[in-house]
């Protein structure tokens, strides 16, 4: 696929190797094999060593459901799995199989050059970092703590290439829980790419059971703009995913982008659960999420804040 396609139509039909590690991913970060190891070591062997403090990034819905940032705190880890707002202990890495200790695996996806790397390294804490600093670049994981209306996830964040031809039953799709695609607004290919990269996803079967979120970057370079919002907007829609625009550099709209990841998380976790604990979800469902059947499909793809 030609980077300077914009035809949303062509890449929707795009094949497998337009999908390339050489060309979409940089060749930091971990590779396939080494993250399956990773996930295969931490169910096998629970974590026994941690750090006695740790950041907890907070937020809160408001009733018209906008992202309200309340601070950042320092809280003591416990080897207690209880839920964070009741007694002020919070879940251990791996500690349990069953998923009570909150902790969920994020992909951040799309070409190089985007800010992938950028993007996690302000996810980190409220204070806008150098999100550009080349530092960054040697990090190839990492944790991010965030209490959300009052219980606690830990994000592990990672950037890894997807081959081509990964089944759909492979432990990355299995053990994943959210996909992040990134594009940067200010590079057209880039956006194509990450069209071909939601292609696959859908083609999967991914986007149905997995939080998705289309990012576009770099938002505060307008002048040099080449991705229209109403594209991107467009994109998401026809793949039933979410979008945001968002500016590592400046700190924009990156809160809300966290925020989003984990209420799509817990969404689609409600979500899967019901599907498979009720013989007749799809009335149930929609009433605990408070969606009428004729509106699960028009909700805004720029609202996170529901499925």
């Amino acid at each position: 696929m030609s980077d300077r396609e914009g035809s949303s139509a062509s890449v929707s039909n795009s094949s497998f190797p337009s999908f390339s590690t050489h060309h979409v991913f940089r060749p930091r970060g971990l590779t396939l094999s080494s993250l399956v190891s990773k996930i295969r070591a931490e169910e096998r062997v629970p974590s026994t060593s941690y750090d006695d403090r740790y950041l907890v990034r907070s937020f809160k819905v408001t009733s018209k459901g906008n992202i309200v940032n309340t601070g950042d705190s320092f809280r003591h880890k416990s080897r207690s799995n209880t839920n964070l707002a009741s007694n002020g202990s919070c879940p251990i890495y791996h500690e349990t199989k069953d998923g009570s200790a909150l902790v969920r695996r994020v992909l951040m996806l799309g070409g190089v050059g985007v800010g992938k790397t950028a993007l996690v390294a302000q996810f980190m804490s409220s204070d806008t970092a150098n999100a550009y600093d080349g530092s960054q670049e040697e990090e190839v994981e990492k944790t991010v703590s965030v209490l959300l209306e009052g219980k606690e996830y830990e994000l592990l964040f990672s950037d890894t290439p997807i081959p081509p031809d990964i089944p759909t039953e492979h432990v990355l799709f299995q053990k994943t829980d959210a996909f992040v695609v990134v594009y940067s607004v200010t590079d057209r290919g880039s956006f194509n790419k990450a069209s071909a990269i939601l292609n696959v996803l859908q083609e999967k079967e991914v986007i149905e059971n997995k939080a998705v979120i289309l990012v576009g970057n770099k938002s505060d370079l307008e002048r040099a703009r080449e991705v229209p919002t109403e594209d991107a907007k467009s994109i998401a829609s026809s793949y039933d995913c979410k979008f945001i625009e968002v500016s590592a550099g400046f700190n924009h709209n990156v809160d809300e982008l966290l925020a989003g990841i984990v209420n799509q998380i817990r969404l689609k976790d409600k979500k899967d659960k019901l599907r498979t604990s009720s013989p007749k979800p799809s009335g149930f469902l929609n009433w605990l999420l408070g969606k009428p059947e004729t509106q699960i499909k028009s909700k805004s793809c720029e609202n996170l804040m529901v499925l």
